[in-house]
């Protein structure tokens, strides 16, 4: 952290950002996403002390699955394929337990890495795009958020949700935050990263439903360790978020209500109506009772 406080002193954040972002996004996907959110949380609150512990933190927590971003294959892009189909086909190639596995997340990202290397380039370049065409890199950021945040309300093991799938929602809010500082091609890259994280999570942390009628019909579905949180508004939500003991939850409920600001839910955008604040109701209506 030393060189980049130094950086820092006499420049401003997105100087600094700028500098050094190219050459550390392939490292952004390392410890679960938390280099990402960090910067994401930095140049959204312009907090140099933040700044200087993400842009660290991605060079000392690098993984080597993040290369794939700069090695694809643009042949195999396939359009029509959202991020939850491409995921899906994982399933096909029968991966071994890697969630009860020894180990701890990086361990099990390389040991997915070492088994699947050629599957998951294959993947990633298929979710391939022009970063040149605004109306694409568009698609892409509603598809790989909607991914995360079905994911995330997918993921419930009897009934808490994966914290690891957790990230990917924060992290996909951080990417969002960071694209318009970006260059076309480094905001093809970085969207490209978190559907890497997707994939490490799909494969480490097992398969989940990307499927919105978990999210609004959750006591249906077996949730039953819920609290009543059905009708909150977001204020309501973020009292009850801030009131837990579970740091990640406020910034979850955040991530998914901020989303508004750059994601129109609407048939048009293909981002599901209330998807957000119900998930929001889910998570609050769950963390909580493992708090009580």
């Amino acid at each position: 952290m030393e060189f980049f406080d130094r950086e820092l002193e006499n420049k401003d954040i997105l100087t600094v950002f700028k500098k050094y972002i190219a050459r550390l996004i392939p490292g952004l996907i390392g410890a679960a996403l938390h280099p990402l959110i960090h910067i994401g949380y930095a140049l959204e609150f312009n907090s140099k002390p933040v700044l200087s512990e993400g842009l660290a933190y991605a060079c000392m927590a690098y993984n080597e699955l993040g290369s794939i971003v700069d090695n694809l294959d643009e042949s195999l892009a396939t359009p029509s394929k959202s991020a939850r189909e491409l995921l899906k086909t994982i399933d096909a190639l029968n991966p071994p337990d890697l969630l009860h596995a020894e180990g701890n997340f990086g361990s099990k990202v390389a040991t997915a890495a070492r088994l699947y290397a050629p599957q998951i380039k294959e993947l990633l370049s298929k979710w391939e795009f022009d970063p040149q065409d605004p109306e694409a890199l568009y698609r892409k950021m509603v598809d790989l958020t909607l991914t995360s945040v079905l994911g995330f309300c997918g993921s419930y093991r009897e009934s808490t949700p994966d914290f690891f799938y957790a990230h990917g929602v924060t992290g996909v809010h951080a990417i969002r935050t960071l694209l318009p500082h970006l260059q076309p091609n480094d905001q093809r890259r970085l969207l490209q990263i978190g559907f890497l994280a997707m994939t490490a999570f799909y494969l480490t942390r097992g398969p989940v439903e990307f499927d919105e009628h978990y999210v609004y019909k959750a006591k249906e579905n077996g949730r039953s360790g819920m609290i009543p949180s059905e009708g909150l508004d977001w204020k309501e939500l973020f009292e009850m978020a801030n009131d837990s003991s579970d740091d990640h939850l406020i910034k979850i409920v955040r991530a998914l209500h901020v989303t508004k600001e750059t994601i129109t839910e609407s048939p048009e955008s293909n981002y599901p109506k209330n998807l957000n604040i119900e998930g929001a109701r889910l998570v609050v209506g769950t963390i909580r009772v493992e708090q009580d």
